[in-house]
């Protein structure tokens, strides 16, 4: 194994701080660096992150920061900061979801007025052939990265969610972006995804699989769908929380959910071979580049795939049999090995990469020469903060006196829960009325789990949220006895 050269000064379990305030500790040391008043994809996943660590801990500094940060760039009418500028980016987008939240926070319409006009820049991307989405114009014509599936798709489907949920076009539409990158990007002997595709065959790495020069100017004559060279960490990582968020939001009367769950969970045994011994994964994971000697384990990409792993298993998506342990050891290794303490008490967070884009040739040489000179400069890049503060919010294994207890508790639940979800798959397969009463024994069993925990912990937060869970779900259960035999 290598570990990307960083200092290991910190060990969590010995600090001052409980382990039960380990996300407000990350969040707030996050905000002891500068933040530019942007509306960067980059600030946009920083508030996600924040907004995530306020709904836990309730600390209304984290919302004071996020709301004046916006308010930074958009005005009282609602109008964005400097739009639409020059160009149309998937990755402006993104910032949309942080907008809808706190639309519903305040109910101040300049929120919603701004989301909505990022909903119209949807309408106006250019596609490709297919109906992709380009990822930038003008300059990433007919190119889709995995990248801009989290930023503008998840956005896409919350805004469907929440103002048209009957358009069933959106659906469809959301729907296609994912079908168009797994047919392109997914290796199938692998199960990865490589970082992206050009819809037009003209990118200078659009062939770059191919290794005799008379056949890559053939692909420049010709052209035609090429796919990028690698498989970048991060934007599998961006990929793999898309999928995982999707399920949120997506409806499940819609055959895309379960085509989208199929994709996940795909993707979850593909991670979990391809990780390294000691819990971490390669910037560059295709074969034969893990074993490279310029390559290395990168912290963002491991922290963005913990996150998808620790929320399959919560939402019952993952069986916990077969991803608990492998993600118990990815986060032990986040956290001795990637995490550093300041003198002032505050935290970093090391080993993220700065830049892994199409831009250049794609090779393995142009990504591993820019990551290596990023690795010693980027010290808590704001694409690490938010999947390293979502993981930091699961308390499955976090750090705590009664990890044991709340394990063991999980456990009893487990194979109850994952019985539930199997005749909730065969249910979608053989018919087509609601599954309300599945649905409810799911929702009623996890709340049980949820409010355990909370007695286990002491967390009254979590004793409350389970028990309304299981009451709900019991009621829906219950409803459903009418018209669903029991079996």
């Amino acid at each position: 194994m290598k570990l990307a050269p960083i200092a290991l000064s910190l060990a969590l379990a010995a600090t001052t701080h409980a382990a039960a305030n380990y996300t407000e500790w990350m969040a707030e040391s996050f905000l002891s660096y500068p933040v530019s008043f942007s509306r960067n994809y980059a600030n946009g996943v920083l508030y996600a992150g924040l907004e995530l660590a306020y709904n836990k801990t309730g600390n209304p500094a984290l919302l004071s920061f996020i709301q004046s940060h916006i308010d930074a760039v958009v005005d009282d009418n609602g109008t964005l900061l400097n739009y639409p500028g020059d160009k149309l980016s998937l990755d402006d987008i993104r910032i949309g979801i942080n907008l809808l939240n706190l639309w519903t926070r305040t109910g101040e319409e300049k929120y919603k007025i701004a989301a909505d006009t990022l909903r119209a820049q949807i309408d106006i991307t250019p596609r490709n052939a297919e109906g992709g989405f380009w990822h930038r114009k003008p300059t990433y014509p007919n190119q889709m990265w995995l990248d801009g599936i989290y930023m503008a798709s998840n956005f896409y489907a919350r805004y469907t969610k929440w103002f048209q949920p009957e358009n069933r076009t959106a659906w469809d539409d959301i729907m296609l972006q994912y079908d168009l990158i797994e047919k392109h990007c997914r290796d199938n002997s692998s199960g990865l995804l490589v970082h992206g595709y050009d819809g037009s065959g003209v990118a200078v790495w659009a062939g770059a699989f191919f290794p005799y020069p008379s056949i890559h100017i053939y692909i420049f004559i010709f052209g035609g769908v090429r796919s990028a060279p690698h498989v970048w960490d991060r934007a599998v990582g961006w990929y793999f929380m898309s999928l995982v968020d999707l399920l949120d939001d997506f409806p499940r009367s819609h055959p895309g959910w379960q085509r989208s769950l199929t994709r996940f969970r795909s993707l979850a045994y593909a991670l979990k071979k391809a990780q390294d011994a000691a819990g971490g994964w390669y910037l560059v994971m295709d074969e034969p580049y893990p074993r490279d000697p310029r390559n290395y384990i990168e912290s963002s990409g491991s922290a963005m795939f913990t996150y998808g792993f620790l929320k399959g298993m919560r939402m019952g998506y993952l069986a916990r049999r077969d991803f608990q342990r492998m993600t118990t050891r990815a986060y032990g290794l986040l956290r001795e090995e990637f995490v550093s303490r300041n003198a002032n008490g505050t935290i970093n967070f090391e080993g993220t990469v700065e830049v892994g884009s199409l831009s250049s040739n794609g090779s393995f040489e142009m990504m591993s020469d820019e990551s290596h000179v990023a690795v010693n400069s980027i010290q808590s890049d704001w694409n690490c903060r938010t999947p390293n503060i979502r993981t930091a919010l699961d308390p499955i294994i976090m750090p705590n006196p009664n990890s044991d207890k709340i394990s063991d508790q999980y456990t009893v639940t487990e194979e109850r829960i994952n019985q539930v979800m199997d005749r909730m798959n065969e249910s979608a397969e053989r018919s087509t009325q609601p599954q309300s009463k599945l649905f409810g024994q799911f929702h009623a069993l996890k709340g049980s789990a949820v409010a355990a925990i909370g007695n286990v912990t002491g967390w009254e937060a979590w004793q409350t949220a389970g028990k309304t869970e299981h009451e709900e779900g019991q009621r829906e259960y219950e409803s459903a006895e009418a018209w669903w035999p029991t079996e």
